[in-house]
Formats: C-alpha cells, structure tokens, sequence
C-alpha cells in the first residue's frame, strides 16, 4: 500500500498556498517548515477532540468521521521475540505474553463514501501514547 507522505502533499499544496512577503513580491510559497507545524498543530487538536474530550470529529465532503472506540482483544496473549537469545541459539526465540486488559482503545474512521475504503488512518506513535494514558487512567 502506497502512503501519501507530508512531503507529497506539500508540493501539490505549495503552488496554490500564499503567504505575505515583504520586498517587491507581495506574496510567496508557504515555506514547508511552516507548512509541518500547522500540520502538527492540526493534529495536536484533532486528537485532543477525539481522545481527552471524546467527541465524534465529522470530516468535510461527506468522508465520514472520526470517532475513539473501544474494542475487545480477539487473542487471550501477544507473541514477544526476544532478539538477544535468538542471536546466540541461531533460531528465532519467541515467548507468549498474556493480555492483562479485556479491551483495548483505538480510532477509527468511519467512511461514508465508497472511493475512500481502501484508506486508513495510522495514528502516530505520541497519538498511541495519549490513548494509553488518558484511557488507561480512566
């Protein structure tokens, strides 16, 4: 599956995107590193709504919504690979480690359109940790 990377976005967006410039031009390209951190901050406050607040986030042109739900394990462990003694037998070590939680917590993104199925959401790795920490507190 190909990603859509900021960068790709980003070059389509910055040929259209103008921001003030002082000298003879009145405008210029949005620079990308101001482009990222509203990016960022963008979705700084998308998981904030979605996590902490636990609100349903409706998209635009009828694409569906975000919501955080919560979702019961479907196996009773997770298979750990313990890389260091797998290194000194040769083979590959593997241990199961039981599940101490019944559910876990995820955000889904509820589609309305059929052109979007095939899209997905990955939340990022500090999204992760936000919805370990306020939902494991709660």
């Amino acid at each position: 599956m190909l990603y859509t990377t900021y960068k790709d976005i980003y070059k389509i967006i910055s040929k259209r995107v103008r921001v003030e410039a002082s000298g003879r031009k009145k405008t210029k390209a949005i620079p990308y590193s101001l482009y990222f951190k509203i990016v960022t901050k963008f979705f700084e406050i998308l998981a904030r709504d979605i996590i902490i607040r636990n609100q349903k986030i409706f998209l635009p042109l009828n694409l569906g919504y975000l919501a955080l739900e919560k979702r019961e394990h479907n196996r009773a462990f997770h298979i750990r690979r313990d890389l260091k003694e797998s290194k000194e037998l040769g083979r590959p070590v593997r241990y199961k480690v039981p599940i101490l939680d019944d559910y876990y917590y995820k955000i889904v993104w509820y589609k309305f359109r059929k052109e979007v199925h095939k899209c997905k959401l990955y939340p990022a790795k500090k999204v992760r940790e936000l919805i370990k920490t306020i939902q494991n507190a709660n």
